[in-house]
């Protein structure tokens, strides 16, 4: 039996040092949500531009280790249990390319509301695959600080 045990000690040393490193694998993508959004600016979410201005925050995302191809970004924005929708009427937000020579783009999205106040809220970013599925390439959630600044009475 002890002999038995110290050959398959054995071996498992010998296919660990055989095996190839895992250090030579890239990094895994990963997303970086800024601390804190941008200043208030108003937003007129009407297809003619015409309609009513409501607040809105802007948050920055940074995607790092992004393997070539396209993307869909998504992010919700929570403050005192309200969700705020994403503040643009373009088809296609959200969409991005990672290539050989841009492996960490800069993105984020918008969200308005005139509930928004200064303080925190809670922001979660996902990146998925643009292929069949949509898998996700990445995924965090962090509290930012929405800056004191002038926003529109409710």
């Amino acid at each position: 039996m002890r002999t038995i045990l110290t050959s398959t000690v054995a071996a498992c040393v010998a296919a660990a040092l055989l095996a190839p490193a895992t250090a030579d694998a890239a990094p895994r993508p990963s997303l970086k949500i800024a601390h804190s959004s941008s200043a208030f600016y108003q937003y007129d979410g009407s297809v003619t531009g015409t309609g009513p201005t409501y607040d809105a925050v802007s948050v920055p995302v940074q995607l790092h280790n992004c393997p070539a191809g396209n993307y869909v970004l998504w992010m919700t924005l929570v403050q005192d249990g309200v969700s705020y929708d994403v503040a643009s009427t373009a088809l296609g937000v959200g969409e991005f390319s990672c290539s050989a020579t841009n492996k960490s783009p800069q993105l984020g999205l918008g969200f308005y509301g005139n509930g928004l106040h200064p303080g925190l809220a809670t922001v979660t970013a996902t990146a998925y695959r643009q292929v069949d599925g949509m898998p996700v390439l990445a995924e965090a959630s962090a509290t930012v600080r929405i800056p004191d600044g002038v926003n529109n009475p409710a």
